[in-house]
């Protein structure tokens, strides 16, 4: 006859034996449950990098910094940046490439303002800007770029100035029949002359008949110079 203290203990052994078989099975579908939410959640993830094949992809317009100046004054951190591109950009493209230096120089360069000027394949980036300018400041004033402090933009706004900043068209001053290399000699040695002393009337003549050209040829070049930003003396 089985006694009542063995009877109890062999009680209390099967309820552990259930409890950790229950443990056990609780645990797999805990264990189950962890690794498919992870799963779905790592599924989501990739997703959500997937590109939208209904959204157009954004192409920025090819650039080249080609210097970048520091004219800060005080703890006031400004930059005067010169760019190289392509063309002569719209004001969206302007706006594009523009938004990508600023963000560029937000890390390697904390600032107070910027000023980005644009010139085109040929130009003199010494020069006027001739492919356009966009100036990053606060409340887009170059001049109040002292509101505030170097890293802080919360009240910067970018202002764009699509063109050229003599207003001539470089594509509609384009003079036809001579190659770009005769054009650019033309135009150097006209302003070479003009810088001697050579009054402009007689300086278009000189240079004519030095290249076998009419003045209104040579007076039409000095126009496409001045839009291109053709380096001079």
């Amino acid at each position: 006859m089985v006694k009542k203290e063995e009877t109890v203990a062999y009680i209390v052994i099967g309820v552990f034996i259930l409890f950790g078989i229950a443990l056990l099975y609780d645990g797999g579908c805990y264990s189950e449950k962890n690794h498919r939410n992870k799963m779905i959640r790592i599924a989501d993830r990739i997703n959500k990098k997937k590109p939208n094949a209904a959204e157009p992809k954004v192409v920025i317009p090819r650039y080249t910094i080609v210097s970048i100046k520091n004219v800060s004054y005080s703890t006031v951190k400004r930059y005067d940046v010169r760019v190289r591109v392509g063309y002569m950009l719209s004001n969206n493209e302007l706006k594009q490439v523009s938004e990508a230096i600023v963000e560029e120089l937000k890390l390697t360069r904390p600032h107070n303002a910027l000023t980005l000027f644009y010139y085109l394949p040929d130009s003199d980036t010494n020069g006027l800007y001739t492919a356009g300018k966009a100036v990053w400041a606060p409340y887009g004033d170059w001049s109040r770029a002292d509101e505030g402090y170097s890293g802080n933009y919360t009240n910067h706004i970018l202002r764009l100035f699509q063109g050229n900043a003599t207003g001539f068209d470089p594509e509609k001053s384009r003079v036809p029949g001579l190659s770009i290399e005769t054009k650019k000699r033309i135009f150097f040695e006209l302003v070479a002359a003009q810088d001697r002393g050579v009054g402009d009337n007689e300086a278009y003549g000189i240079i004519a008949n030095k290249f076998s050209v009419d003045e209104t040829t040579v007076r039409k070049i000095a126009i496409e110079g001045i839009a291109n930003g053709w380096p001079m003396p």
